[in-house]
């Protein structure tokens, strides 16, 4: 009977071990995420402090200077695609603005607003960032947009995309970019810090000055918000030369076409190319958006 307490204490001792022990795991592997992210935003400050962050960026896109506009109208979205995604564009614009939610357009998608007023011809997706403190509003709305025919993936952000389609299917879809407030010795800034994680680059942050107040845009037939003064954050993503330049990669056009048994032109060896005349303007389509959300 003594050795069957002892052993009962035995058991219940390593029990309550192993769970102290998962724990302090589970703790741990949160304050190193954490302090994983700490540093990331602290490599930003410095490289604003260092200048190696620059408002108006020296770098310049490598391009094809042979490729001609001919070649570049080869690599227009098809009308069908190009619908949804400026029906989706649409649809989460008028859903964020009847839940007083704030966005502004990101990456291409701000790129698009500027240079070509609406999506660039060949952009097969849409970038838009919320603030932290609404990403949780935002992903509440779950259930209008799935009414709506779209659902949600996870990946860090999170993408809104045709429920109809797979992730492994392509398709048109938005990513959805949570930005975080940080205060440097040189401002304040807004980071797209899960970008910045997840690709190891510094550069895709917005100074307050240049994104505040946000102004609307027009975009092909419908209208955006983006930043005010969106010319230092292009110019930090893309390099300076991002007016006359444009960049081909087209995965989410890929998987789509290959879904209905096409396949989709290789781009330009360096993937970018030297736009002009009526390659600025937007990707146009001849069917009219539905007035979808109530």
């Amino acid at each position: 009977m003594n050795s069957q307490n002892s052993e009962c204490k035995t058991i219940n001792s390593n029990y309550i071990t192993y769970l102290l022990i998962l724990i302090l795991i589970s703790i741990f592997g949160l304050f190193a995420y954490n302090r994983r992210m700490d540093i990331k935003l602290l490599r930003l400050s410095k490289a604003i402090i260092n200048n190696t962050c620059l408002q108006q960026s020296t770098s310049v896109t490598k391009y094809d200077p042979i490729i001609s506009d001919q070649i570049v109208r080869g690599y227009h979205l098809p009308e069908e695609y190009a619908v949804m995604l400026y029906q989706i564009l649409k649809d989460t614009h008028e859903l964020f603005a009847k839940h007083n939610i704030s966005y502004f357009a990101d990456g291409g998608t701000m790129l698009g607003a500027v240079r070509h007023k609406g999506i660039i011809p060949h952009d097969d997706d849409l970038d838009i960032g919320i603030m932290e403190e609404d990403y949780g509003k935002f992903l509440s709305l779950r259930a209008e947009f799935e009414q709506l025919g779209y659902s949600f993936v996870h990946l860090g952000w999170t993408q809104i995309r045709y429920s109809k389609y797979k992730e492994d299917d392509g398709g048109p879809l938005i990513d959805v970019f949570p930005y975080k407030k940080v205060v440097t010795p040189l401002g304040i800034i807004y980071a797209n810090y899960i970008w910045a994680e997840v690709s190891g680059k510094d550069n895709v942050f917005f100074y307050e000055e240049d994104l505040y107040p946000l102004k609307k845009y027009k975009f092909g037939e419908i209208e955006v918000y983006g930043a005010n003064n969106p010319r230092p954050f292009l110019s930090n993503l893309y390099g300076y030369n991002w007016d006359k330049i444009s960049y081909i990669r087209q995965p989410h056009l890929e998987g789509w076409l290959k879904k209905q048994g096409k396949t989709l032109k290789h781009p330009p060896q360096n993937n970018s190319v030297i736009l002009n005349g009526e390659m600025f303007n937007p990707l146009t389509t001849t069917t009219k958006l539905q007035n979808r959300v109530k």
